[in-house]
């Protein structure tokens, strides 16, 4: 559900007659910056609940999550996932927003039950219209980026993704995500793991 491209190098410059130099004819432009670069990450609000039904009530944003699709995904529902969303000690979830209006949403939740805070899992997803614009890859690096300096104890964080799930498997991987092994849970589904930096 992640589109995900990397940025492109600078043009290569070939030397002239006389010292100067010119774009290769095989270079390629740069990229143009993020579309990410303003993004901010807050808690779900009350008021965010009828455009957490526009993104969230859309069966291609399900498709390939380990979560069913609860069609459908009415108001009502949506306030109370917003409402678990900031409750709770298990988990820390921030809606993602570019431009004061959410995107999408990043977690990272502990096993439930358990005092462990060593190991936890990140998730993600982003509103079908904002996909393909390199948003994926800096909401999880960033996110992945603030979990592991805002808690000292976390030393692993791992995500399952689909195995049909190409270009969500490249954001994990672009942000140091490796591949531990199939999850046991999800037939279908692998793990991949990020180690704490340093």
């Amino acid at each position: 559900m992640f589109g995900c491209n990397s940025d492109a190098p600078p043009p290569e410059r070939a030397e002239e007659p006389g010292g100067g130099s010119r774009p290769s004819q095989t270079a390629r432009a740069p990229a143009p910056p993020s579309p990410a670069q303003g993004m901010l990450m807050r808690p779900w609000r009350a008021r965010d609940v009828p455009r957490f039904v526009r993104l969230l009530d859309d069966p291609e944003v399900w498709k390939l999550l380990p979560e069913p699709y609860p069609d459908p995904l009415d108001e009502a529902l949506a306030r109370e996932l917003i409402a678990l969303s900031n409750a709770g000690r298990h988990h820390l979830v921030r809606a993602v927003v570019l431009d004061g209006v959410p995107v999408g949403q990043v977690r990272l939740s502990f096993a439930p039950g358990t005092s462990d805070r060593s190991r936890a899992e990140i998730g993600y997803w982003l509103g079908r219209d904002h996909w393909g614009r390199r948003i994926g890859h800096d909401m999880v690096a960033r996110f992945s980026a603030q979990c592991f300096a805002m808690m000292p104890a976390l030393q692993t964080q791992f995500a399952r993704v689909h195995g049909d799930n190409l270009a969500s498997r490249r954001v994990l991987e672009k942000c140091g995500f490796a591949l531990e092994g199939p999850c046991p849970d999800h037939p279908g589904f692998d793990i991949l793991t990020r180690q704490r930096p340093g």
